[in-house]
């Protein structure tokens, strides 16, 4: 699915555009002009059950960073043009960043404290926006995260499934290290 106009309407519940985010069709929005690429984000922003991966991937890139190379902006399934339009593009969306930041660490701190908690009674579950994301991040970017919001833990519900997320960073932040190591055992 190719867009080449967005406005609200088109995230109507059933209307095509809903339906393709939890699907694994394409959803390419490159050619989106600026104002619309921003009313397309705010609008996703709102959304937590996006399981699309074309979408999630848009997300965190805008989430979490990664490369930012020419090459990156050369892609069809990344929405942004230029890093110019990319750093615009996050500027309009401060707001909705921040509360999606929040939502992720108030998910983390759910993690961590879920994670001991042998009864599902008082545990919540990570939508699916937020559980893609969880898949794909690491704990540096975890931390960054952390590190640009403020929120109150006790606040933060114990999430069902916590090992299976924490294991997941865990073995995310393993590999990592023994890429590294091996690197720098190359070097010598």
């Amino acid at each position: 699915m190719e867009l080449k106009s967005f406005i609200k309407n088109d995230l109507n519940e059933g209307s095509p555009l809903f339906e393709a985010l939890s699907s694994r069709e394409e959803i390419l929005a490159k050619d989106l002009p600026f104002e619309e690429k921003v009313l397309f984000f705010k609008e996703i922003f709102k959304l937590e059950q996006i399981m699309n991966p074309t979408v999630l991937l848009n997300i965190s890139l805008i989430i979490l960073g990664g490369s930012l190379e020419d090459s990156v902006f050369e892609r069809q399934d990344i929405y942004f043009t230029s890093l110019i339009e990319y750093l615009d593009i996050k500027y309009e969306l401060k707001e909705e960043i921040n509360n999606f930041n929040i939502k992720i660490a108030q998910y983390f701190i759910g993690i961590i404290k879920g994670y001991s908690l042998q009864l599902d009674d008082t545990k919540v579950d990570v939508t699916d926006t937020y559980w893609n994301i969880f898949e794909v991040a690491n704990f540096e970017q975890i931390s960054k995260i952390l590190n640009k919001v403020s929120i109150n833990v006790e606040s933060c519900p114990p999430v069902k499934n916590a090992g299976y997320l924490l294991n997941s960073l865990c073995k995310k932040n393993e590999v990592a290290n023994v890429l590294a190591q091996l690197f720098l055992k190359n070097l010598e």
